[in-house]
């Protein structure tokens, strides 16, 4: 028996099988069996096109983000480097939260030169800027520090030391401090300091304090220092724990350097398993 006749006898079996089943149970079973099995793919087939939309959603979101966030770094980025190469005068005081007006410039076309300027909220306080596109150069700090100092009125105010002068393009170099010869000397300096600090910060002007400087004999071995001093602060960081003790943090410095470098002085051993 050729293929053919044998793929029609097997035609015919399947049809008298059909006829028999559905004379028996009056439904062909055999459609019922593969309509349930189209139906189990067709749920399939939905399920994952729902998951593969969900997938390319999430991908075009995120696609969205990086290139929202590509086109920020690149604005950010070009506004830095503006920025950079044409710096702004009034971004001088900006950071310590002061606005500033200019009394004169002295100036090309293009705005570098030199300012004289004054900040807004005490005009007396007036100190100099000289741009140069993105480099800026002033010594607002310092005239703020002079103005300040000079105005305070405190009979410590003679216990410190004041060292002015200017550089080769006429900025000024105001630094005050109070030098000690020991560290028996730490307790009463560091307290005129810590008046004079919480004076700028009455003033507006907490930053003033920082770096506010007291300093010693000390010599490091081995070590040429220009001013033959080592420069101690209870003002380091800012803004200060509310457990701040501005005479231990100068000690625990002190005692350091001591330690450090094994300079003699004669400190209580307590002194030292105190503070360090």
């Amino acid at each position: 028996m050729g293929n053919k006749e044998d793929w029609e006898e097997l035609e015919k079996w399947q049809e008298n099988q059909n006829t028999d089943v559905v004379d028996k149970y009056g439904i062909n079973i055999y459609d019922k069996d593969r309509t349930k099995e189209n139906k189990k793919i067709e749920m399939i087939t939905k399920v994952m096109n729902k998951i593969l939309k969900v997938i390319l959603g999430i991908i075009i979101f995120l696609l969205i983000i990086a290139i929202i966030a590509a086109f920020s770094f690149i604005i950010t980025r070009f506004s830095t480097v503006n920025k950079s190469v044409n710096a702004d005068i009034n971004d001088i005081t900006r950071p310590f939260g002061e606005k500033v007006e200019i009394v004169s410039k002295d100036v090309d076309e293009k705005e570098n030169g030199e300012y004289i300027l004054r900040i807004k909220s005490n005009k007396n306080i007036v100190f100099k800027a000289i741009k140069n596109f993105g480099d800026m150069q002033d010594d607002f700090l310092e005239n703020a520090k002079k103005y300040h100092f000079e105005n305070w009125e405190d009979s410590d105010k003679s216990s410190f030391i004041v060292d002015e002068s200017t550089d080769e393009n006429g900025l000024l170099d105001y630094d005050i401090y109070i030098q000690i010869t020991s560290y028996n000397e730490i307790d009463e300096a560091t307290k005129k300091v810590v008046k004079l600090a919480n004076y700028f910060e009455e003033r507006g002007m907490y930053y003033l304090a920082f770096g506010l400087p007291i300093r010693t004999n000390l010599h490091i071995p081995d070590v040429e220092l220009s001013d033959n001093s080592i420069i101690l602060s209870p003002y380091n960081r800012y803004p200060y724990p509310k457990d701040f003790d501005p005479v231990a943090e100068v000690k625990k410095q002190y005692l350091f350097y001591i330690d450090f470098y094994n300079i003699k002085e004669d400190i209580p051993q307590e002194e030292f398993e105190k503070y360090l």
